[in-house]
């Protein structure tokens, strides 16, 4: 017979400061093993690689701390029990109230409130709702979603199923209410869109929270530099929460909101941008050159924008899915006149 199975997904959290000089960074994962264990198998030693690790870091299973050895600043290794993987499922680790990611889901005929409507995710019911409406549902997943179909459930009927895969990473969140020497949980959020950026591992999801706008430079005169990429099937995403207002840039400055620097030879893959609102006086968003990005559902704007360009600029980039984005006033004050006018895209 066949063994179900089930992934791992865990988070470290840094209790305590290493060296008391300057905030400490926080912890990354950047693998774990093994990764899949059967179903009802005993307890095992799980191994926890990444950085910034110190002798105070603890795993949490489940929101449990799990006993830990502290092997270097780059390695831990944790006792995960039999009680830990009884069942089929996925352990969460990390998110809002420990109940892993949040899964938004665009439709029609959800219904105007949730009601006695459900949704399932490979089978298991979701933990919790965060948003309802007749187009857009976004809930967190939970421990007992799977690997599957995700299924809306109504009193006229169930949804047809869209794929979903449960798979490792690190979730963040950054808020106005946060400081970047916290370790970037629900609890005790980043306070900048660079710190939580920065701390992505390919797999890793940053909530960028209710409130957050901003026109700070990170680098290359956009708002956001993206020169690292996530991985195929583990792509690196920054989302803004369920509900949240989050812009990045203004109809001024900067050059760019997101930007993934066009270097030759070394395109930034893997990438998911989402329920955002871009604003920038050339491209708000630039990823030129760019693979496998998902942008989808932000709000894009570049009233000033003039030249060759584009306010949504993806000149050479590969598999891009550019999905219910709202991309309006591209190049509307004609600056530079009609000449510059002509050589001006809203998405190129």
């Amino acid at each position: 017979m066949k063994s179900s199975r089930f992934l791992l997904s865990l988070v470290i959290l840094l209790l305590a400061v290493a060296l008391p000089s300057r905030a400490a960074d926080a912890p990354v994962i950047t693998a774990v093993s093994p990764r899949q264990v059967p179903a009802g198998s005993p307890g095992f030693t799980l191994v926890v690689q990444g950085r910034s690790f110190d002798k105070s870091s603890v795993v949490l299973c489940n929101g449990l701390e799990r006993n830990t050895t502290w092997i270097s600043d780059h390695m831990l290794r944790a006792a995960i029990l039999t009680s830990d993987v009884a069942k089929r499922g996925a352990i969460h680790i990390g998110g809002q109230n420990d109940n892993g990611t949040i899964l938004t889901l665009y439709g029609k005929r959800f219904g105007p409130t949730q009601g006695g409507s459900t949704i399932t995710v490979g089978g298991g019911q979701v933990a919790s709702y965060l948003l309802w409406s007749d187009s857009k549902v976004a809930v967190a997943i939970g421990g007992n979603a799977a690997t599957g179909s995700v299924v809306v459930h109504t009193s006229v009927g169930d949804s047809n199923g869209v794929p979903f895969t449960v798979r490792p990473g690190n979730i963040y969140f950054a808020s106005p209410a946060g400081s970047d020497t916290n370790p970037g949980t629900f609890a005790a959020p980043f306070r900048t869109p660079v710190k939580g950026k920065n701390a992505l591992a390919p797999g890793d999801i940053l909530y960028l929270m209710d409130g957050i706008s901003t026109s700070v430079i990170d680098n290359f005169g956009a708002v956001l530099n993206l020169r690292s990429s996530g991985a195929p099937g583990l792509p690196k995403a920054i989302v803004a929460y369920p509900g949240a207002s989050v812009t990045l840039g203004s109809d001024a400055t900067p050059q760019r909101a997101i930007l993934a620097p066009d270097v030759v030879g070394k395109p930034w893959t893997d990438w998911v941008i989402a329920g955002l609102t871009l604003r920038a006086n050339d491209a708000a968003l630039e990823m030129v050159g760019a693979q496998r990005w998902r942008v989808a559902g932000n709000d894009i704007s570049c009233p000033n924008g003039h030249g060759a360009s584009a306010c949504a600029h993806g000149d050479t980039a590969l598999f891009v899915k550019f999905l219910g984005n709202n991309v309006h006033d591209a190049g509307t004050n004609q600056v530079g006149g009609i000449a510059e006018q002509k050589l001006y895209h809203s998405v190129y």
